[in-house]
């Protein structure tokens, strides 16, 4: 992301956030996963700044923006508040939001308490935090791809993790099992991956401490009269297929689209069938 992050005081507390702007069109606000990672590597989605401005705040304690003053600060249903204070910020009744991977529960909770401030909604590899009955598929899918040369690897990195490593070891487990969630392993999937390394492992380990109860937050998507769009890599070993379809039928006008050849990052395996799907999507009345 080429454009300088703009630090001003829109935290939910006063604090100061940052954001970046990209692109050129009708807004459309972009929460990074992670979480606690750089917001630059969602980078332009695909290209997707060509038809819209990119709005792409970086989360509390990263990037440009100020750490709570507190440990619960970082929880996501914390980093919702920062995601209405931002709307007002913008001046906007209602806006178009995207969200990935990790920020989805944040963007989740922001539709479940905010209903009525969503002009459309897109949420890209959401998983199954709010939503413990959504059938894990992310084994079956990364067992699908035993042949690659990185398998190994992988498992063995990941086998760590289960097992709840130091939190020094984090960081570096996480870049070892950074192959399954591309499509391919090449220069250009080594470089993004490079970029997903957490920025703050505090913003991290703490963002899922949050006490939410996703059937509470479910029953309230019903109210979101927005139009919602779910998009799933099949090579997703990260959050999987399953959570797309049931995350989508929580909404009363929700639909998922599953990318072919793609994994936890369509922008990166997939450019232009992510640029055109979200395009369409917003486009039709709806950006």
């Amino acid at each position: 992301m080429n454009s300088d992050a703009l630090p001003v005081l829109w935290g939910a507390d006063g604090r100061q956030m940052a954001y970046r702007r990209l692109g050129h069109g009708p807004p459309v606000v972009c929460l990074a996963g992670g979480p606690g990672a750089n917001a630059e590597y969602l980078e332009d989605l695909g290209g997707l700044s060509r038809g819209y401005e990119l709005v792409v705040p970086d989360a509390r304690g990263t990037g440009g923006s100020a750490p709570p003053e507190k440990a619960a600060g970082y929880w996501f249903d914390e980093l919702a508040k920062d995601v209405e204070a931002l709307r007002e910020h913008l001046g906007l009744e209602k806006m178009t939001m995207l969200a990935h991977s990790a920020a989805c529960t944040t963007a989740l909770v922001y539709a479940a308490t905010h209903p009525d401030r969503l002009q459309a909604f897109v949420m890209v590899a959401p998983n199954r935090w709010l939503y413990d009955e959504i059938e894990d598929d992310t084994r079956r899918i990364l067992n699908n791809r035993s042949a690659e040369p990185w398998y190994p690897t992988v498992m063995s990195a990941q086998r760590r993790l289960d097992n709840g490593p130091d939190p020094d070891e984090i960081p570096g487990l996480l870049g070892a099992i950074a192959p399954a969630l591309y499509a391919q392993w090449g220069e250009r999937e080594q470089a993004h991956a490079a970029t997903m390394k957490p920025a703050n492992m505090d913003a991290s380990r703490l963002f899922w401490q949050a006490e939410v109860h996703g059937r509470e937050v479910r029953a309230r998507l019903e109210l979101v009269e927005a139009p919602v769009l779910v998009i799933t890599g099949e090579l997703d070993a990260a959050t999987g297929v399953n959570p797309g379809n049931a995350w989508a039928a929580c909404f009363p006008d929700g639909r998922h689209v599953n990318i072919e050849g793609s994994g936890h990052h369509p922008w990166v395996d997939e450019p232009e069938t992510f640029a055109n799907l979200v395009s369409d999507f917003l486009s039709v009345g709806h950006g």
